[in-house]
C-alpha cells in the first residue's frame, strides 16, 4: 500500500497459514494459522507485517524495497511464486518459502547455493576489447537481445517454480535463475567468454524442458525461455 493512501478496513479477515521452521531448534516444519483484519489494497507483505508487529509472532521473512524492485520478498502463496510486496492479499492464503533452497528460518531461504551456481558460470564480463573508458559508447541495437534479461530482480521465483529441479536423481540442470544471469553476459556484445560451453557443461541447459513455468511466475515478465534459455541452447549446440 502506498504510504500516502488511506486504507479502509473492509468486513472480514484474511486467514493466513504460514510455514514455520527453524532448523536450529525444530525437528520438522509446521503451519501456524492467523486471522488478520482485511484492509482495502492490502498486499501479502501487509499480512506478514501485521502478524509480526501486531500479533507478537516472530516470523522470519525478507523484504526491503516494498515496490517490486529488490526481489527479496519472494514467497509462495497458495502454491504460486510471487513478490509479497506486490501481490494482493487473498482472503485465504497458505504462505510458504520458495522451493529448491535451504531454509534459514520460516520464509527466509538460504541463497548460498544459488550464489555458488551463479559464480560457477563466471558472471563477470570478459571483454573482447580493452575498456574504452567512461562514458562507454554503447549502441542500443547491439543490446536489444540482452535488454530483457537485464530486468532480472534475482528474486528466485523462477528457480522455485522449475519442475526439473525437483526431479532429483541424475539431473544436473542448474536452473533458470542462474541461466538468466549467464544470458546477461552471453548476449552482451562486449563479452568474449565461451558462454555456450558454460551453459552446456555447467548449466546442463538441454535438461530444460521448456515448460514455461519459470516465466509464468516472473514478477517483471521476463520471457525466460525465449530470452535466456533458448539463446543459450543455440550457443551451446
Amino acid at each position: 500500500m502506498s504510504p500516502s493512501s488511506k486504507p479502509t478496513t473492509s468486513a472480514g479477515t484474511v486467514r493466513a497459514r504460514i510455514y514455520r521452521f527453524d532448523p536450529s531448534v525444530d525437528a520438522s516444519p509446521r503451519y501456524d494459522s492467523f486471522e488478520v483484519p482485511f484492509v482495502d489494497g492490502m498486499r501479502v507483505l501487509d499480512v506478514l507485517d501485521h502478524v509480526y508487529e501486531e500479533l507478537a509472532e516472530n516470523i522470519g521473512y525478507r523484504w526491503y524495497c516494498g515496490v517490486q524492485r529488490c526481489g527479496s520478498c519472494a514467497v509462495r502463496v497458495n502454491g504460486r511464486e510471487m513478490l509479497a510486496c506486490w501481490e494482493p492479499a487473498e482472503r485465504d492464503m497458505v504462505i510458504e518459502p520458495l522451493r529448491h533452497a535451504g531454509i534459514v528460518r520460516d520464509l527466509v531461504i538460504d541463497r548460498t547455493d544459488y550464489e555458488k551456481r551463479v559464480d560457477s558460470l563466471k558472471p563477470s564480463l570478459k571483454r573482447s576489447e580493452p575498456y574504452p573508458g567512461f562514458p562507454e559508447p554503447l549502441r542500443h541495437g547491439a543490446f536489444e537481445a540482452a535488454s530483457q534479461v537485464f530486468d532480472c530482480l534475482n528474486c528466485l521465483a523462477c528457480q522455485s517454480a522449475c519442475p526439473v529441479l525437483g526431479l532429483g536423481g541424475d539431473i544436473k540442470f542448474i536452473g533458470p535463475a542462474p541461466l538468466v544471469q549467464l544470458a546477461q553476459r552471453a548476449l552482451d556484445p562486449r563479452d568474449s567468454e565461451d558462454r555456450g560451453a558454460l551453459a552446456l557443461d555447467l548449466g546442463a541447459v538441454f535438461e530444460c524442458i521448456s515448460c514455461y513455468k519459470c516465466q509464468e511466475v516472473c514478477p517483471v515478465d521476463i520471457p525466460v525461455v525465449e530470452a535466456a534459455i533458448e539463446p543459450l541452447k543455440a550457443l551451446a549446440f
